[in-house]
């Protein structure tokens, strides 16, 4: 089996990852549009992958996915966050955060899922959501 990865160079990482810290980005959301079919449930996922940086190293870059379903589990919508190599994983952290107060604040009574691979760090965010 091909293994397949990406590779930055890495004045590209610096140039992206200055640019994904800005305070503009921080502060950019998703607003759930009006669905015309009931939600009956909220599946939230996240993942990390492993980008090699040339003249670095392999980094970790986190994204997640907040999707809403209806009773029959087709996809409503789904809401995208990613975040890039950093330690600690805190910035992604937040905007998942951010977004999953928004989601439950709009939908408080139906079925949350988790959905994660075996990454322990991963299942601990997810498991007090």
């Amino acid at each position: 089996m091909d293994e397949k990865f990406l590779i930055i160079h890495p004045e590209c990482s610096r140039k992206c990852s200055s640019h994904s810290r800005s305070k503009k980005e921080e502060k950019w959301g998703y607003k759930v549009p009006h669905l015309d079919v009931p939600v009956a449930t909220v599946s939230i996922g996240m993942d990390g992958a492993n980008v090699y940086i040339l003249g670095e190293k392999f980094k970790q870059v986190m994204v997640g996915t907040i999707g809403l379903h209806d009773k029959d589990g087709n996809r409503l919508y789904t809401s995208y966050i990613a975040s890039h190599p950093e330690h600690g994983k805190e910035l992604f952290k937040k905007k998942m955060d951010e977004e999953i107060i928004q989601i439950k604040n709009q939908y408080p009574n139906v079925n949350y899922i988790g959905l994660a691979d075996g990454a322990k760090d991963n299942w601990t965010f997810l498991e007090n959501k």
